[in-house]
């Protein structure tokens, strides 16, 4: 008996497929970060809008240092 061969055009459809779609929900999820954040500063005070987003990014790089146990650079806190 003959093992069965797969479709090659078929295998790669189905990887495009799946990362196109990936691809999709990843950036309606973006846009849809980037709307609600434009309607927070539309209806919020400037002053708490901009402390919502900086406790954002403080936790955003504490997070980062114990899941990704990376070290602050120099560069990292640059970019902070």
């Amino acid at each position: 008996e003959k093992p069965e061969k797969t479709d090659q055009s078929c295998r790669y459809f189905s990887c495009f497929t799946t990362l196109g779609s990936a691809n999709i929900c990843i950036g309606l999820l973006s846009s849809a970060i980037a709307y609600m954040s434009s309607v927070g500063l539309l209806y919020l005070p400037v002053s708490t809008f901009s402390l919502i987003i900086a406790s954002q990014l403080a936790f955003t790089a504490f997070f980062s240092y114990f899941l990704n146990s990376q070290e602050f650079t120099p560069f990292i806190i640059n970019s902070l």
